[in-house]
Order: C-alpha cells, then sequence, then structure tokens
C-alpha cells in the first residue's frame, strides 16, 4: 500500500500542478479587477485560488498518507461495486484506444483542436452577458407620477385606476401602495406599489414560449395593460436587477452635471430623446420635473433698510412661514424634539 501510494501521487503531480495553476490563473486576476466588479469578486478570487492551492498540497500529501495507512484493497464484490470497477475498465480501454488515434494522425487532431478553439471564440457574440443577471423573486415595484402640481385627491384617483388594472391580472397575488410620496418624501404626484407575484406554476402560458410568464415577461405585460391609463406615467422596476445600482434603483442610469443649469436640463432631455429613439430601452424618466410650482419674492430693499431690517431677517421669516424653522430642542423621557417654529 506505501509503494502503491508512492508511485500513485508521483504519477498524477504533474498534471495536478498543471489543473491547479490552470484554475488559479483563470481565479486569481479577478481579485485585482477594479470598481463595483472588484469589490464584489476580491473575496472570490482570493478564496477560490487559495482554496485549490490548499487542495493540492493535501492531494500530493495528505491522501496517498491516508490511503498507506487506511486504504484496503480487495475484490468488488457487490453490484455497484462491480458495476464501477467495470465502468473504469472501460473508459480506461477506450481512453487508450482513443488516444493512440489521436498520436497516430497529429496533424489532423491539432487542426480540429484549433477549429473548435476558433468555434468556441465565435460563440462569444451568442452569449449573454449581464454582471447582475435578472431573477424571477415575484416580486415587483411600481411607480407613478402624475403631472407636476396634481393634487394628491387626482394622484390617488388614478391609483385607483391602477388598483382596478391589478384586479384583472390574474398572476398579481397581492399588492401594497403609498400615494404621496415614499419614504418621507412628500410628492404629491407620486404613488408607489410594491407587488407580489404568484409562484411560477400557477401564472398563464406564454402564448410565445409556451410556458409559464416569468417575472421579467410579465413587466412588458404590465408595461403594455398601464398606458391605457391618461395623465399619468407609470414605470416598473424589476428588484432582482437593482442590487448594485445607483439610488433610484434603475439597471442603467447616467447623471448629468455641469455649471449652467440651463445647459444641463437642455443635454439631459437630448439624451432621454437618444434613448427612446434607439429602441433598446423603456421607462426612460429624469429627475429633474420642469413646472413645479414656485413663489417669488422680491424684497424692498429700500424700505428694508428704511426699517432697519436685513435681507437675511426676511429670508427667516418666509423660511419659517412657509416651511418651518428650529428654534431649539428639548428632552422628554429619554427622547430629543425639535422646537420648530412655523
Amino acid at each position: 500500500k506505501r509503494e502503491a501510494a508512492l508511485v500513485g501521487s508521483r504519477e498524477i503531480t504533474f498534471a495536478a500542478l498543471a489543473a491547479t495553476v490552470a484554475i488559479i490563473a483563470i481565479f486569481l486576476p479577478v481579485a485585482f479587477m477594479k470598481g463595483i466588479i472588484g469589490k464584489y469578486f476580491y473575496q472570490f478570487g482570493v478564496t477560490l485560488s487559495v482554496a485549490v492551492f490548499l487542495s493540492l498540497i493535501e492531494a500530493l500529501t495528505l491522501t496517498p498518507m491516508r490511503c498507506a495507512s487506511f486504504l484496503h484493497v480487495g475484490e468488488r464484490k457487490t453490484r455497484l461495486g462491480k458495476g464501477i470497477e467495470w465502468l473504469f475498465e472501460f473508459s480506461s480501454k477506450k481512453y487508450g484506444e482513443v488516444l493512440a488515434v489521436a498520436l497516430r494522425y497529429r496533424w489532423p487532431t491539432l487542426g480540429l483542436s484549433l477549429i473548435f478553439f476558433a468555434g468556441t471564440l465565435l460563440t462569444v457574440k451568442l452569449l449573454k452577458k449581464e454582471f447582475v443577471p435578472p431573477q424571477d423573486q415575484s416580486r415587483l415595484m411600481l411607480r407613478m407620477q402624475t403631472p407636476v402640481g396634481s393634487s394628491l385627491d387626482y394622484t390617488d384617483s388614478k391609483f385607483k385606476e391602477v388598483e382596478n388594472l391589478f384586479k384583472t391580472i390574474p398572476e398579481v397575488d397581492q399588492y401594497f401602495g403609498t400615494v404621496g410620496g415614499f419614504g418621507g418624501s412628500g410628492t404629491v404626484n407620486m404613488a408607489n406599489v410594491f407587488v407580489v407575484l404568484k409562484p411560477v406554476k400557477e401564472r398563464r402560458t406564454n402564448p410565445k414560449t409556451k410556458s409559464p410568464y416569468t417575472q421579467q415577461e410579465l413587466i412588458g405585460v404590465l408595461r403594455t395593460t398601464f398606458k391605457t391609463i391618461p395623465g399619468a406615467k407609470i414605470t416598473i422596476q424589476d428588484p432582482s436587477l437593482s442590487g448594485f445600482t445607483a439610488k433610484r434603483g434603475f439597471p442603467v442610469e447616467f447623471t448629468v452635471q455641469g455649471p449652467e443649469w440651463g445647459k444641463i436640463i437642455e443635454i439631459s432631455e437630448k439624451i432621454m430623446g437618444e434613448m427612446e429613439s434607439s429602441g433598446l430601452m423603456t421607462d426612460v424618466d429624469s429627475n429633474y420635473d420642469a413646472g413645479l410650482p414656485e413663489i417669488r419674492v422680491i424684497p424692498d430693499r429700500m424700505k428694508a433698510k428704511q426699517r432697519g431690517v436685513s435681507i437675511s431677517d426676511i429670508g427667516q421669516s418666509i423660511n419659517a412661514l412657509m416651511g418651518g424653522i428650529v428654534a431649539g430642542k428639548f428632552s422628554k423621557n429619554g427622547h430629543r424634539y425639535d422646537v420648530r417654529v412655523r
């Protein structure tokens, strides 16, 4: 047993070393990638590389030692053991036959290998590539926006139309909606809906794929359905794609910056127009809302000067009138509260 362990480990040393180096050469460079991808895959690359290296050491040291000390070799007596033994002998025999043919026709074998390698390079273009692939989590998020300046009652009436359409979609199991913004935003022309879908087996069959609707396919169905609601802009988000996105949670987002506000608006509108005309994107939106109502206050500086009132005092008074100011704080029962003057 000791001699068999030594000879066997000596025979597989080069093959195990080659396989280990090949695997480390694939995964170790991942640890040096930059950006979000690098942060995400750093532990992945290091862990796999170290694990493969330790497995090489274990295969060349501890495994032969255990085989030399504890392995009991004998004739296979069970059906399973005889079947596995026959499978190994059959594989070894066929491998020897194929290897003999390959060595006899070296150049054709190399030619076929190169053709196969070139074919794999061509298939790369056919593969779908995604940093965060979509998943069917049976969850959707819907954002509804009415025209800027709409009242809360008008937004609520449009939300009720959305609810009525939800009742006609059998894949929707339950939903929860908020009207007037979410998370304390207080935007009266916004509504958010969190949708829970039924399990895949309980959904209708897609006539194109002949299989139950997926979460991503239902987004297209819902998008078409909600277009029938006038006076409301509705966007649907896939939560499975928002893990590595920016604050708004869309898979593709751009930030337009510059010193001139008017120019930024002009460029952002041009970018949105190009996105919509490309036919490659849906739910194109911007966080700039044109037409927001505002009040412009122009102080009479001469009268303010005659009465000894500064512009900052006027601004503070208007701020208290419109939004309120924090004039102080008080504590009670272990909590601290703002004293807000309005």
